[in-house]
């Protein structure tokens, strides 16, 4: 039996690809073995969307070229499209995959080889999860691409222009996946709210209708969105539809205007505290976390402060952190008045210590008010079930009668600061 291993770095898209590929090989002729053992063929699905993310990318494949100079070694992945140059010095021991060969990446592995057909760049690049491996929470990629050209994003040169999923194809692998017993999916994609934009009349409300709709699937969780992306009817339609997890999480970069402007942002602050007011109108336990960028190229003092002070005094419950990193190519590369390292530092452990805050805060409110919860039965740690719950906070829960991949409903008990995890008890559908 051939042993394959898989490294995964980046976005919940990645994840899911690589996933993809590996549900694809046939469970007679390979196992699926952990990263840190002996493997013949290792599988490493790269990102470059920051620096560090390039160095890691790096480190795995160094790592595996000097363990393991026997085994195959497959390298995708974004960093592979960035054409970088580390890569071609060890071209001898990879075999190379753009993002849109990613499909073909299975039949090649079976096949033994590293030709592939070509494919069309306007095409979305389709490649089905046949079994989820590695989720209790299985993401489902509905989406690739992007066309905002972000001052600082190299998503655009990396995964190209929008591109849409066929809804069918979408219908039928969640279909799959409730037959195998999953629970909840997430909706993902390089930039989800663009889904259906080269679709006829077809949009991503109109998706998730249909998965509502056709199958029985019990959750749904949408993962990113941009600001610019949402409105009022889309925001009312998520918190009309029970299926939909009351978790909202909001691209928001920076909570400073003449930052946003600087990124090439197409909307200003208030439009942002708008959809925040709607969402805890609509839901007023909901979940909304944001993505913060610090040290943008510029960024003064007073502008990390006006980033501070938008997300102290907003409903936001939890934060996604990360200092500016420069990327080749893109319009903030060519910037001036760089922010130096230690102050994006500084200012990065500001923000983290007040998104901690906001998460303690929103936590102990769901304890306060009694809040049911829902979530899906994860991992066992120290006899104890874990899960991300519906409202997007880790939960900790008794259950010996509990298997995994199992639906639950909670009740919040107390929320264990120290470890940013809500202690739960299971619940019957009467209490």
């Amino acid at each position: 039996m051939i042993k394959i291993a898989a490294k995964t770095l980046g976005c919940k898209t990645n994840q899911y690809e690589t996933e993809a590929i590996l549900s694809k090989l046939s469970c007679d002729d390979y196992k699926i073995v952990e990263f840190s053992e002996k493997a013949d063929i290792f599988l490493i699905n790269t990102c470059c969307v920051t620096n560090k993310a390039e160095a890691k990318s790096r480190y795995e494949i160094r790592k595996i070229i000097k363990n393991h100079p026997t085994s195959k070694i497959i390298v995708t992945g974004c960093y592979v499209n960035l054409g970088a140059r580390f890569l071609r010095k060890h071209q001898n021991r990879l075999q190379l995959f753009i993002n849109n060969k990613k499909p073909f990446i299975s039949d090649a592995i079976v096949s033994d080889t590293s030709i592939v057909k070509e494919v069309e760049k306007h095409n979305y690049p389709e490649i089905g999860l046949d079994k989820s491996i590695y989720h209790s929470r299985v993401p489902i990629k509905v989406q690739d691409g992007c066309n905002f050209n972000c001052a600082y994003c190299i998503l655009p040169t990396v995964r190209g222009i929008p591109r849409s999923r066929n809804p069918q194809k979408v219908i039928e692998q969640i279909k799959k996946l409730v037959s195998q017993n999953v629970n909840e999916i997430i909706i993902t994609g390089i930039n989800l709210g663009l889904y259906g934009i080269d679709l006829k009349n077809y949009d991503l409300q109109k998706l998730i209708e249909d998965i509502t709709k056709k199958t029985k699937l019990r959750q749904i969780r949408i993962s990113s969105l941009e600001p610019m992306l949402f409105d009022e009817e889309l925001i009312t339609y998520f918190a009309e539809n029970p299926k939909i997890v009351p978790h909202y999480h909001i691209s928001l970069q920076s909570g400073c205007d003449k930052t946003l402007k600087s990124m090439k942002r197409t909307y200003k602050t208030a439009e942002v505290a708008k959809i925040f007011s709607l969402i805890k109108e609509k839901i007023p336990t909901a979940a909304i976390g944001c993505d913060v960028i610090v040290g943008f190229p510029s960024e003064t003092e007073n502008d990390f402060l006006a980033t501070y002070n938008f997300i102290k005094d907003n409903p936001v419950n939890y934060l996604h952190v990360f200092r500016f990193s420069e990327r080749p190519g893109t319009d903030a590369s060519h910037m001036k008045n760089k922010v130096h390292s230690k102050i994006k530092k500084s200012r990065m452990k500001k923000l983290i210590s007040l998104g901690e805050k906001k998460k303690a805060k929103y936590a102990s409110s769901l304890v306060d008010n009694s809040v049911k919860l829902q979530a899906i039965a994860e991992r066992k740690y120290k006899g104890n079930w874990q899960a991300v719950s519906d409202h997007y906070i880790k939960t900790q829960f008794e259950g010996k009668k509990i298997s995994q991949g199992e639906y639950v409903k909670l009740k919040p008990v107390r929320y264990l600061n120290q470890y940013q995890i809500l202690v739960a008890k299971i619940i019957n559908d009467t209490d």
